[in-house]
């Protein structure tokens, strides 16, 4: 196996360490492989990320750590001489050659802004990467389009699941038939259960900023960004719902519908300010 990507800062790992297991074969980039060290937090499913895989279908062979566990055991020889290719292409592939490319060094793709690290999270979610264009046949996705976690796996999700809505066939009839009251009930609902889980969001923020070794303002910052992830679901959560808006009364740019939906949020920001 041939690396292109440069994993000579795990060269110090060593048996000794405290992760063990280390493969047989791929030197360093075999100890990076090695670095999982079984403690499952990739398979909570209580706040967070983590792994988006694992907390849809509970399933082991679905998450980080299973995965860190396949590759260990191939670069142990335990699945032939070529595992990854033939695994990809069938076992014709299995006497090729595997190598990988660091898209950071070439000039043409990556620029000299691109090779400063970011100092916190890119702010995603531009609600224009969520409209169509050229008159409906051009759709944006990816997780940079996500309301909400983007840039993660869990945004990547997010804006599959919108285009999938966004490209039925059956979507427009039930915009045509929706009942409104029905659909703002239950975004009523929704929302009402979404409250009750704002403290952990808080705190996942608040946790995460501690992570990143941020002193200043952190309970200001992990307030914003709850704030934000609620109102951004919020109004993902309105998207999927069926609303006949062709009859709707509209007053000085401003929907009848408005009110009813904002009034779902009274109190909350103010509970959430309490409540932290």
């Amino acid at each position: 196996m041939k690396n292109k990507l440069d994993w000579s800062a795990y060269d110090s790992y060593g048996e000794g360490d405290a992760y063990a297991q280390i493969p047989a074969e791929g030197g360093a980039y075999g100890k990076a492989a090695s670095l999982c060290i079984g403690s499952r937090q990739c398979q909570r499913t209580d706040i967070g990320v983590m792994c988006p895989s694992f907390r849809i279908t509970h399933d082991d062979a679905h998450s980080t750590r299973h995965r860190a566990a396949t590759l260990k055991a191939a670069l142990n020889g335990e699945y032939g001489k070529n595992p990854f290719l033939a695994q990809l292409f069938g076992i014709q592939a299995q006497d090729g050659e595997l190598h990988y490319q660091d898209w950071a060094k070439e000039n043409y793709t990556c620029s000299a802004l691109d090779q400063i690290p970011p100092s916190s999270q890119p702010i995603y979610g531009s609600r224009h990467l969520r409209d169509s264009y050229w008159n409906g046949k051009l759709f944006l996705g990816g997780a940079e389009t996500a309301t909400h976690a983007g840039g993660y796996l869990e945004g990547a999700l997010d804006a599959a699941t919108r285009l999938v809505r966004m490209l039925s066939p059956n979507d427009l009839l039930k915009t045509l038939n929706a009942d409104n009251n029905a659909s703002l009930s239950h975004f009523g609902s929704w929302l009402s259960t979404k409250r009750s889980h704002v403290l952990a969001h808080y705190r996942s923020h608040l946790n995460r900023y501690m992570t990143l070794q941020l002193k200043e303002q952190l309970t200001q910052r992990a307030l914003l960004d709850t704030v934000e992830q609620i109102y951004s679901e919020a109004i993902e959560k309105l998207n999927s719902l069926p609303l006949n808006t062709r009859d709707v009364t509209i007053d000085k740019g401003r929907s009848a519908l408005t009110p009813v939906v904002l009034s779902h949020f009274n109190g909350i920001n103010q509970d959430l300010v309490e409540t932290a």
